[in-house]
């Protein structure tokens, strides 16, 4: 998939004549394979039924992005009928995000997320967690994020909170990140959590 955005963009270049007529082609495939992905991979980060579509609006004049103007709709659930990424919560549009940094091979070395588990749970969050450690292997990626399982798979584990005095940053390693994994597992720091919470680390080669 890594060649659907640039032909998505039309920035190929095409010697002769018919270079916005190939751009308008090769954006049509591309546009096929992408939706494609996306229905498969929506489902797996909790968007069940979720639909994707790339639209392309003919423009009046041919332009340097070819002849056509490219727009992504979603629509989260299968009741609702495809709108702009904007319409979309703060954590749909963060999942759909993380399905087309997956796909696409976008080349921007710094991907942040914030609520990308809103709602999600059980094994949806273990994909979800997943698709993260995969797509930092390729480039560097911060999340924001609640959930034990995403927590536990990342190469570095900080704590966010608020002060009187403002934010505070701390990071967090061996029992540290320990029991604040069985802290996100449970509320507490209960045997059976730290228990768990050393089980998930372990796993993952962080202890």
């Amino acid at each position: 998939m890594a060649t659907v955005i640039p032909a998505l963009a039309g920035g190929a270049m095409v010697p002769g004549g018919k270079a916005t007529e190939w751009a308008a082609n090769a954006r049509g495939g591309a546009a096929r394979r992408l939706t494609g992905g996306m229905v498969r991979e929506l489902p797996a980060l909790g968007l069940a039924g979720a639909r994707f579509a790339v639209v392309l609006e003919p423009l009046p004049e041919p332009g340097p992005q070819g002849l056509e103007a490219v727009a992504f709709r979603v629509a989260p659930n299968p009741n609702l009928p495809p709108a702009p990424l904007e319409a979309l919560s703060g954590g749909e549009l963060s999942r759909v995000a993380l399905a087309l940094a997956l796909l696409t091979g976008t080349e921007a070395p710094t991907v942040v997320f914030d609520e990308v588990d809103a709602g999600v749970g059980g094994e949806t969050a273990w994909r979800l967690a997943e698709r993260l450690k995969r797509l930092a292997e390729r480039r560097q990626v911060l999340v924001v994020t609640h959930l034990p399982q995403v927590a536990a798979v990342a190469q570095r584990h900080f704590r966010v909170t608020k002060t009187p005095e403002g934010v505070r940053v701390e990071p967090l390693a061996g029992e540290a990140r320990v029991q604040e994994i069985a802290r996100l597992l449970s509320g507490a720091y209960t045997q059976a959590a730290l228990a768990h919470a050393r089980e998930l680390l372990e796993a993952q080669g962080a202890l």
